[in-house]
């Protein structure tokens, strides 16, 4: 069934009264109005923003088991040499924490690939500051991976002044009961120390990355990276006895994992010497 419409019945009126030459105008002008006509559906034009839904990029979810693979070692703590009133005589140690069924805690696992695509709840995500706290007489948690563009909110739940001194270059005082919100200046190829100069047992890690891929295993020994793009990626993990781990076989630090659309596990067994068992 054809449509009526006035401007294309005038553009054949002027069509046949014109000159040769005009036509060839008048052809592309009338090309416009037809186009002009005719309905538009903006998302197939990919003029309406894009997300996760409509983008033929697939991703899928992470998780690593870090098993240490000798006799669980003994638990040690921490003799309190200051302002004991807060902080009590004793605190945890827990440089090396390992589970009653074998699991490596405090293991950062990261992708080290450049230019990863990032899934939109994930940059939603890292909109969200970081935190990195002194609670019950340590920080928590022991290792914060953040993005570079997220903000980090230092806090002091304890009843006495913490200093936080980074090598990524910040050394602030944060009052009792108080907090403060920073940026650091760039990412950082491993985790950096936060220490305080008062209470010298205090210790965490900060992971500072271009993307939000990075995770540190619980005690379970698990670390769980969720919308990861689909494909091959460069990972590394880091623990702070040892720094970056390496491959019993292979004797690299960087270890290549296939990403498939859905739920992808992987379970490495770590030596008491920090090398990685991969098979």
């Amino acid at each position: 069934m054809s449509v009526w419409n006035p401007r294309i019945r005038t553009f054949h009126l002027l069509l046949g009264s014109a000159s040769p030459q005009r036509r060839y105008v008048i052809r592309v002008a009338g090309l416009f109005v037809v186009l002009a006509c005719l309905p538009v559906t903006y998302s197939a034009l990919g003029d309406c923003p894009s997300d996760a839904a409509q983008s033929t990029q697939a991703w899928g979810n992470l998780a690593v088991q870090f098993v240490y693979d000798g006799p669980k070692p003994e638990a040690k703590t921490i003799v309190v040499t200051k302002d004991i009133g807060a902080f009590g005589r004793l605190v945890p140690d827990e440089s090396l924490l390992v589970g009653d069924k074998g699991g490596l805690a405090n293991v950062a696992v990261y992708v080290a690939s450049a230019k990863v695509p990032v899934h939109p709840e994930e940059r939603k995500r890292a909109e969200r500051p970081a935190e990195l706290k002194v609670a019950d007489g340590r920080f928590q948690p022991r290792i914060v991976p953040l993005m570079v563009s997220q903000k980090l909110k230092l806090s002091n739940d304890m009843a006495v002044g913490v200093n936080f001194l980074c090598d990524a270059g910040f050394n602030v005082l944060v009052p009792a009961k108080d907090s403060t919100l920073l940026k650091l200046p760039m990412a950082e190829p491993t985790p950096v120390a936060v220490q305080d100069n008062i209470h010298e047992w205090l210790r965490a890690y900060l992971l500072p990355l271009d993307h939000p891929y990075a995770a540190a295993t619980g005690a379970d020994g698990i670390a769980r990276l969720s919308n990861l793009p689909e494909g091959e990626w460069t990972f590394r993990f880091w623990h702070e006895k040892r720094g970056l781990l390496k491959s019993a076989e292979m004797g690299k630090r960087d270890f290549k994992i296939k990403i498939k659309p859905g739920e992808n596990r992987l379970e490495l067994r770590v030596t008491p010497e920090f090398v990685i068992k991969t098979k």
